[in-house]
């Protein structure tokens, strides 16, 4: 049996259990109807929400796991449990509906029984309300807060009042809270109050669905969101099909628009509903809460409503409604997405991101289960047993899991507004406490990261000691991020005494007994060093070049001008701390401070094009140099060179070539060589030094087009990574590419891991918020390797994780910048020194990985109708500014989209046919400095929170609906007019006449629909255009069905044929005018069907083609032969047949090669009259051969 497939086995056909129950009652049926409904329903919906007040009878009813059912014919209902009757009801009249329902916060469920004249509510004890119903109810349906009721439009039984009465509600009006009233057992009352209230105006005012809360107070009216207002809902043609007592959500289906609606119901404020007019005779909070109900999807074409409609979830739990249209045999789903807003869930539809892969990907909170070992898995390891196996595999779980929670801060980044007194956001984490620690504050900071901020962020520094002060002790961590935090505050102002200070720290152990640390703390002094000269290194500073020399001495440079002066800057606490220095005598460590150097170096002299810096940074050029060096340094150096000449990166193998030197170069592809005379430890310094010279630019073309989904920079980093995954364990074959194999043979497996992930990571960078499918597959591949497919660590599944993140960030609203402190942020957190474990904080510290935040902007732009207030697709075209390297440039989005950055858009223009033209131009000084991306507080902000609001044309429908552009008003009429077959070509056109001079049906209906066209594109003056084409092949039509001959010439051919020719111009690029085209082409094309099929119908026509092509001759015989005449005149000149004598002479050029004469002839006549209809060539082909 194939995966996916199940068999099914018929056991029997399935009866309700009423059946049976009215059998051993033996009662007949009173009205002689085999018509009977029934419904089953979980025990669960009867329960109460608190179960310590049930009754015992009730509970054990209720605890049977088997499905109730709920039997109904005619006036009377039968509830078994099983195959057991629990309860028997009557009621005076037929039941039209029954449904569950929890009325307000009752903690019963009450059944509902919805009769002609009445509304009967059952309780699980049997205690009854019978409600009266002074107007028409057609259909009742259960909600989470409420009973839905609707009602038919102009109620017979309504009894309307003047528009000049008092307002809604009077003070004798005024619902009466449940605490005013006894509750009897058994007790019927009247809406008095309540229906006289709701229906006190006139016919127009009447709401289409109303909400009881509670049997014993009044419904209440519901009202609709238009355009930001509330309004009564008057909603009669939505007829209600499906609603969830779970969710507030209602779908309806409109019968004369053939469209499905999906609707949310939420609470509105009383200050709203009294903003509206509804309730200005008493206060506010006199009323109770109203509800609103809000569009939030709508699906056309169905020609019915939906047979079913039920609700179901994904496998991120995400709920989906689905609509199965039986007849049609298709099921259409729509998925629901949630924000969460101050403790409410508020629904949606999101029309384009679909994350639930990511959701997956990025869950920590779902335990996972661990398979079956396969007949393969111990391949590697023999004698390995299953128990090792697993807990193998259990082990790379954990690890996977542990990483998690960094990658789902990217993707949910401020994708939530709340208080900020809510606290446990988290999801828990299940896993040994002393591996669980810095796992769970990635997850507390990726629970942060959700919040969308409120206010500005500030980073606070530790106070300054002065050197009187005793030392004290703090743990090295903290020290690093109070020096990046130091960094953040000081960001670009280049502050002198500061920079003394970090530079000094950057060459001193961090405090504590914890050595291993010094390294990150190295590192973070050296981030902090150039965040805040960020930029700046150019800058005639005093203490400029000292500061270099004395970085370039950290790095181990040999350029050092005066190193007496080296020391001469260090401060008071430096000296009185001077055995802390990591010397030995006058010689740095430079394993420990060549990282933060090469970082402070790099961010200093960012963007500056600085040739002398960069000469310093050299990258090795001799087999000594390679061993002096360690490889992941020159990855830093390679980075911090291209960052200083950041002008000069460039998306191709040959930029990346150029990073190399000759000497790694050549002695990559001599590896190959078996008569090379290179030996191991040369061969593996020189691999270690391309992987990372590679990995180096990769992240430096990375950071350079941050956030743009640039397709060259994409193809190039995506192609890198594919060729290192083959090189770690062959996966796909790689034709075509020059890059050196055999890699891995002079390599531990560990290094190329890390260059594949960071070059993964950098890729995400540029695609970041895009969700591109195939960076999404490579990344889902790497998540889903294990320890024998690569080496799999806590490092490479952060990376993975947060790659993810990366490219959905802020669930695909957000993207990252190029400005200074973004690729600054961006540095920060692709440091290439990922962590061996969740507590490695060695080198870098793992919670500066969170700090892309800082590099993020929300560049998302939704279009939405301003009609409907729903979220529709439209093209946008996008301009961007000319640069130094780029010229201007203009291409086409689909909403929702992200746009370019601030600095080089120019203008959003809305295009297409069917919204109506819009152009946001920006201002020319945003260009001139490097200004953010607008935020919501911004009174400039031309894109107004990312929602851009848009107007449809009449007559054009949205890309939802139409995709390709067929079902327009128009189009849709010449299809129906013109869209015939051969066979009733030649038919006459079939109306309903009421006299001369009087349209059909079908010119009616043509008429109306051309007026539309003009009238919505602003073009009355087509109006005419349009009529006389119609009109012309209309009695073209007439003509040919033995009609009399109404014009007796074919000028009107030419005109014909020039509008196509025209047409065809402007489709296929040969002719282009800024007003587009001047009549719809699908028009046109539906005219010139219409022709051809006419003049290939008629089958005397074709015998005087014949007698034409043979003799030349013209039809002759009173009115038939001048009938026939026109027609082939027509003919001829419509098809471009040429005259006989033209004809023949090309048939005497065929006619020597009798080889040719044998086939068919319809290449050489089409080769020679190019011009001819293919009708007409292969009709001159069937005389010829004939």
């Amino acid at each position: 049996m194939s995966l996916g497939v199940r068999h099914l086995t018929l056991l029997g056909e399935f009866k309700p259990f009423g059946l049976i129950a009215e059998n051993l009652d033996g009662k007949p049926v009173d009205n002689g109807t085999d018509d009977y409904d029934y419904f089953l329903f979980d025990p669960q919906v009867v329960r109460e929400r608190d179960e310590a007040g049930a009754s015992e009878a009730s509970a054990s009813a209720f605890s049977d796991r088997s499905d109730h059912e709920l039997f109904i014919r005619g006036n009377r209902i039968i509830w078994t449990t099983g195959a057991r009757v629990f309860k028997r009801f009557t009621l005076p009249s037929p039941v039209i509906k029954a449904c569950w329902c929890r009325l307000g916060n009752m903690a019963e469920a009450l059944l509902c029984f919805l009769q002609v004249d009445s509304l009967t509510i059952y309780n699980t004890s049997g205690e009854v309300v019978s409600i009266p119903l002074p107007c028409t109810i057609t259909s009742i349906w259960s909600l989470p807060f409420g009973l839905l009721l609707q009602q038919t439009a102009y109620s017979p039984t309504n009894i309307p009042f003047p528009s000049s009465s008092p307002p809604l509600f009077g003070a004798r009006d005024i619902p009466r809270h449940r605490r005013e009233i006894s509750h009897s057992p058994q007790h019927s009352f009247g809406f008095q109050g309540a229906f006289d209230s709701i229906f006190r105006g006139d016919i127009g005012s009447m709401c289409s669905h109303l909400i009881l809360k509670d049997p014993l107070e009044e419904p209440q009216l519901t009202y609709i969101e238009e355009r930001g207002k509330l309004n009564i809902m008057k909603e009669f043609d939505e007829r209600t099909i499906w609603t969830s007592d779970q969710i507030p959500l209602m779908a309806s289906y409109n019968k004369g628009k053939m469209q499905h609606s999906v609707w949310v119901a939420e609470a509105v404020s009383n200050h709203e509903v009294a903003n509206a007019n509804l309730a200005s005779a008493v206060p506010a909070d006199v009323f109770p809460k109203q509800f609103s109900f809000h569009r939030i999807w709508q699906g056309k074409g169905a020609q019915t409503a939906a047979c079913k409609v039920f609700l179901a979830t994904d496998t991120d739990a995400a709920p989906i409604i689905c609509f199965l249209h039986q007849e049609q045999k298709k099921m259409l789903a729509v998925r629901l997405q949630s924000v969460e807003i101050n403790n409410e869930i508020l629904f949606d539809i999101n029309l384009e991101l679909d994350t639930r892969c990511c959701c997956s990907f990025c869950d920590c909170s779902t335990p996972f289960v661990l398979c079956k070992t396969c007949g393969n898995s111990n391949i590697s390891n023999p004698s390995a047993s299953d128990q090792d196996l697993q807990q193998a595999q259990l082990w790379n779980l954990a690890q996977r899991t542990t990483a998690l929670p960094i990658g789902r801060g990217a993707f949910t980044l401020a994708t939530i507004y709340t208080l900020l007194t809510e606290v446990n956001l988290d999801p828990n984490l299940r896993n040994i406490p002393e591996i669980k620690s810095w796992p769970e504050f990635h997850n507390a900071v990726a629970a942060g990261l959700r919040l969308a901020p409120l206010q500005s962020l500030y980073f606070h520094i530790p106070a300054q000691h002065p050197s009187s002060y005793p030392e004290l002790e703090f743990p090295t961590l903290l020290q690093s991020a109070a020096l990046m935090s130091v960094g953040l505050l000081y960001e670009g102002s280049a502050h002198p005494p500061t920079m003394q200070i970090l530079l000094g720290e950057i060459g001193r152990r961090s405090g504590g007994d914890n050595v291993l640390e010094r390294e990150g703390y190295a590192v973070s002094a050296g981030f902090s060093l150039g965040l805040v000269a960020l930029g700046r290194g150019e800058d005639a500073l005093v203490c400029m070049d000292t500061m270099v020399d004395r970085l370039f001495h950290y790095i181990g440079g040999k350029e050092v001008r005066n190193e007496q002066s080296l020391f001469s800057t260090l401060s008071t606490g430096d000296q009185s701390r001077g055995a802390a220095q990591m010397m030995d005598g006058t010689v740095v460590n430079i394993d420990v401070t060549a990282p933060g150097a090469t970082i402070a170096l790099s961010l200093m002299f960012l963007k500056t094009e600085s040739e002398a810096i960069v000469s310093k940074l050299s990258i090795p050029q001799t087999s000594f140099e390679l061993q002096y060096v360690r490889p992941d340094f020159i990855m830093l150096r390679v980075v911090a060179r291209n960052l200083i000449m950041w002008s000069r990166i460039h998306p191709s193998k040959d930029w990346i070539q150029l990073q190399i030197p000759e000497i790694v170069k050549n002695g990559v592809k001599g590896l190959g060589v078996d008569a090379s005379d290179i030996d191991d430890m040369e061969a593996e310094a020189l691999v270690q030094a391309y992987v990372n010279i590679v990995a180096g630019a990769c992240i430096s073309i990375g950071l350079r087009f941050a956030g743009t989904k640039n397709g060259d920079a994409q193809e190039l980093l995506y192609e890198y990574a594919i060729y290192f995954l083959n090189e770690i364990k062959p996966v796909s074959a790689t034709k075509g590419n020059t890059f050196p194999k055999g890699l891995s043979q002079y390599i531990d497996r560990a290094t190329l891991e890390i260059c594949l992930h960071l070059i993964v990571l950098s890729l995400s960078v540029i695609m970041a918020g895009s969700g591109h499918l195939q960076t999404f597959r490579l990344l889902r591949f790497l998540r889903s390797r294990n320890s024998a497919d690569g080496h799999a660590n806590y490092g490479s599944q952060m990376a993975v994780s947060l790659a993810i993140g990366f490219l959905f960030l802020g669930g695909g609203m957000r993207t990252f910048s190029t400005s200074n402190s973004s690729v600054a942020a961006l540095l920060i957190t692709l440091y290439p020194r990922l962590p061996t474990g969740p507590n490695d904080n060695r080198c870098h510290l793992q919670a500066f990985r969170h700090l892309y935040v800082l590099a993020m902007e929300a560049r998302w732009i939704q279009t939405v109708d301003v009609d409907t207030g729903l979220p529709v697709y439209a093209p946008l075209e996008v301009t961007t500014r000319e640069t130094e390297h780029y010229a201007e440039t203009s291409f086409c989005e689909v909403t929702p989209c992200l746009l370019p950055e601030r600095a080089i858009l120019k203008t959003i223009r809305v295009c297409g046919p069917r919204y109506w033209p819009q152009v946001i131009e920006l201002q020319p000084e945003d260009a001139l400095t490097d200004k953010p991306w607008w935020t919501l507080r911004d009174k400039d902000n031309p894109f107004k929170s990312g929602v851009l609001y848009i107007k449809r044309k009449v007559g054009a429908c949205s890309y939802v609906d139409d995709p390709v552009g067929s079902q327009s008003l128009l189009s849709r009429a010449m299809h129906k007019v013109f869209g015939l077959t051969s066979s009733t070509a030649c038919e006459p056109t079939t109306g309903h006449e009421s006299g001369p001079g009087s349209l059909t049906v079908d010119q009616l209906e043509f008429c109306l629909q051309v007026l539309f066209e003009c009238v919505s594109k602003d073009r009355p003056a087509l109006l005419q255009v349009y009529l006389s084409l119609y009109t012309t092949v209309a009695s073209m039509a007439d003509q040919v069905s033995s009609g009399p001959v109404v014009f007796g010439d074919s000028l009107f051919i030419s005109s014909l044929k020039l509008a196509m020719n025209y047409t065809e111009a402007l489709l296929g690029g040969r002719l282009t005018t800024s007003r587009g085209d001047i009549v719809q082409p699908k028009f046109i094309g539906s005219l010139r069907k219409r022709v051809d099929e006419l003049l290939d119908c008629d089958p005397g026509l074709k015998d005087d083609l014949y007698n034409y092509l043979n003799y030349g001759r013209w039809p002759t015989g009173g009115s038939q032969g001048e009938k026939g005449s026109l027609l082939l005149s027509w003919y001829l000149q419509w098809f471009g047949v040429p005259a006989p004598f033209v004809m023949k002479a090309a048939v005497e050029k065929i006619k020597p090669k009798p080889k040719l004469m044998s086939s068919s002839l319809i290449p050489f006549l089409r080769l020679l009259f190019p011009s001819t209809h293919i009708n007409a060539i292969g009709e001159m082909d069937k005389f010829l051969t004939s």
